[in-house]
């Protein structure tokens, strides 16, 4: 089946919410081993069929940012998202309480329960709002990026396509799809500052709400959770080569890249490598 074929409906809100309550009161009152992996696994179908919705729309919505309808759907997620995310939040610590962990994690692995802990770390019901308003923000900025129009020659290119341009042997082609992108971004300066701008002076509140002095302070206690599980956070362990390293940051140049609003080249990307051998 195609993406274009699959087929969208708009999780009904109360009843997702009621069903969720029910599987985690399920969890949390199971007697055996067969009770509780029961109702993690229906955590798991309801939560995924939210998502899978979720993700549908917002594909579809990044695709043609003129589509009203998908535009409307990804503003409803944005919303809801953050409230479902307490009942998330609550079956993630049953599980990291419950006294059938250890049978879950031996079947279905620990990477569910790791995220758990992260999880624990980065919400709290008071930042709700905030969510919901980072949720448009990004919204906004990803529309602006998709939405682009960039002149150049004969034609009109979103930011992905004249990607292609500026790579052209031809150094004066090469030299014109640059400033013919450059342009775009001066046009758009103002609106793209004051997007990060707000996401910056959110995240931040977001973080105080959360305990942490600021942004980086909850980032340095995420990495410290991970070393503390055994999360891999860099690349030590493989002993990598000077050469490994160059083949590692040639490979990494995925096409997605293009879609940056700050080019990411090879000597960052190998730079970036080098930092975590």
């Amino acid at each position: 089946m195609k993406f274009s074929e699959l087929p969208y409906k708009r999780p009904d809100l109360e009843a997702t919410k009621k069903e969720l309550q029910e599987v985690l009161t399920r969890f949390r009152n199971a007697k055996t081993f067969e009770e509780a992996d029961k109702a993690y696994v229906d955590m798991d179908r309801v939560g995924g069929n939210f998502f899978t919705q979720r993700t549908i729309a917002s594909i579809r919505r990044d695709i043609d940012t003129r589509d009203a309808f998908y535009d409307g759907e990804k503003t409803w997620y944005n919303q809801v998202g953050p409230e479902l995310q307490e009942t998330f939040q609550e079956f993630d610590l049953a599980t990291l309480k419950s006294p059938f962990r250890k049978e879950l994690e031996a079947k279905y692995g620990n990477v569910s329960f790791l995220n758990a802990e992260l999880g624990l770390k980065t919400f709290s019901p008071e930042i709700i709002p905030d969510l919901q308003k980072e949720n448009e923000l990004v919204s906004q900025y990803t529309k602006l990026i998709a939405s682009a129009q960039i002149p150049f020659e004969d034609g009109v290119y979103t930011l992905a396509q004249i990607a292609t341009f500026k790579e052209e042997s031809d150094d004066a082609r090469r030299l014109a799809a640059w400033k013919a992108e450059g342009q775009w971004y001066l046009d758009h300066g103002q609106e793209l500052d004051e997007l990060y701008d707000q996401l910056v002076k959110i995240r931040h509140k977001m973080a105080q709400k959360l305990g942490f002095e600021n942004g980086e302070g909850l980032a340095d206690a995420i990495r410290k959770l991970k070393d503390r599980i055994g999360m891999r956070s860099d690349l030590k362990e493989f002993n990598l080569s000077e050469a490994d390293v160059k083949e590692l940051a040639v490979q990494s140049q995925h096409p997605n890249l293009k879609n940056n609003p700050v080019e990411i080249t090879l000597e960052m990307l190998t730079e970036m490598y080098q930092s975590m051998v």
